[in-house]
């Protein structure tokens, strides 16, 4: 990981969220990571996806969730991520920390400090976790790839060139990606 650690020593789920923490720290396996703030670029397309989610759910029983917010993926692991948004169908995950299970869509926007870790690590662990559809947003390729669950697997499609990228976990859904890049 490109991030810096924070302690040299292990700090459960409980403590952790008991904690003053830094809002731009994340957990994993005991060991605090502190993640650099967003550019300017990267709050513009999550505020863009947010409010366009968001709009498009209103009054559904779906949520929809934008950074930070804390996912707790394995209910018994000290690991606590913090995507960029999510959407969660089962309003039975949600607690008064965040979310305790696999959100059914997961979006991470790139960013020159992150870009290892959110196509490499965390791809791993939603992947491991179940989560039904992992967005990563490549802004500086104007790429949106989606990851979509087949089995214990993801299959990745590569949508550029302004293309329409459809939410296959809320049917209707459509981003107009070429929308993001302006």
């Amino acid at each position: 990981m490109s991030n810096l650690a924070l302690a040299d020593r292990y700090i459960g789920f409980d403590e952790f969220m008991a904690g003053e923490e830094d809002p731009f720290t994340e957990l994993y396996d005991g060991e605090e990571w502190r993640m650099a703030p967003p550019s300017d670029r990267h709050q513009k397309i999550s505020m863009m996806l947010s409010i366009e989610i968001g709009l498009f759910l209103k009054g559904k029983p779906e949520q929809v969730r934008s950074a930070p917010y804390g996912v707790q993926l394995f209910p018994d692991e000290d690991t606590v991520v913090l995507p960029d948004l999510v959407v969660i169908k089962d309003p039975g995950k949600i607690d008064r920390h965040g979310c305790t299970g696999a959100p059914d869509l997961v979006v991470e926007i790139l960013s020159p400090s992150n870009a290892s870790h959110d196509s490499i690590e965390k791809y791993a662990l939603y992947e491991r976790a179940g989560v039904p559809e992992y967005w990563i947003v490549d802004p500086d390729q104007e790429i949106v790839y989606v990851a979509l669950l087949q089995g214990e697997r993801y299959e990745v499609t590569k949508y550029k060139d302004g293309a329409d990228v459809p939410v296959a976990v809320v049917p209707g859904l459509v981003i107009h990606s070429a929308e993001l890049w302006k």
